[in-house]
């Protein structure tokens, strides 16, 4: 705390990073989503849109934000569940 460990900074000649090299902003992004298996894509958006709004799951509000951007419409959903590590779950109507 304090200034003090920002004076030290200027001693620093090498930063380690995590095993991928990247540093982070703290917010999950979505970059692209696939349908596979011969999934609807346009189907598949709009189910996950639907599950991930009503989610509090950081990845749910990447997911979320992604579809949001995109305008994609929601559809009901009932029964929803969220399991901790196992994800979410509900029939989207």
């Amino acid at each position: 705390r304090g200034g003090k460990a920002i004076e030290q900074l200027a001693l620093v000649d090498r930063v380690a990073m995590d095993k991928t090299g990247t540093l982070t902003t703290g917010v999950l992004d979505v970059v692209a989503v696939e349908a596979s298996h011969g999934a609807d894509p346009e189907r598949l958006h709009m189910a996950a849109a639907s599950l991930a709004f009503l989610s509090s799951h950081p990845v749910s509000k990447a997911v979320s934000r992604k579809y949001r951007r995109a305008k994609v419409p929601l559809w009901p959903v009932k029964e929803f569940r969220s399991e901790t590590g196992k994800g979410v779950k509900g029939k989207v109507v």
